[in-house]
């Protein structure tokens, strides 16, 4: 009875949170797709990512899912096409930053 009630209470939050928890797996495909020209999206070693000419993601850990909203939302570096990302997606690239162990810039 107990596990039917906690599994009732999580559904009735999720529902309240905006529905399915982030994927952050989902969010490094994203991330792959859209940002690793110019951003190291892996905490890898320099030079086996793409991307260099902006800041790694190990060093973006501090945004919260709003804050990358907004970022995202104005658009930045010509990526007038990331003002339309759906909001799960930005959930998702939120959720790949946070576990990634946090770095100086």
């Amino acid at each position: 009875m107990r596990a039917i009630v906690l599994s009732a209470c999580a559904c009735v939050f999720a529902l309240l949170c905006g529905g399915a928890r982030a994927d952050p797996e989902r969010g490094l495909e994203i991330a792959e797709r859209w940002c690793n020209g110019c951003h190291i999206v892996l905490q890898k070693d320099a030079g086996q990512d793409d991307g260099q000419a902006a800041p790694r993601f190990s060093t973006l850990t501090r945004h919260t899912l709003q804050s990358l909203g907004a970022t995202l939302r104005k658009g930045h570096a010509g990526m007038e096409a990331l003002r339309q990302i759906p909001d799960s997606d930005i959930a998702d690239i939120a959720a790949h930053l946070h576990r990634l162990k946090p770095e100086d810039p």
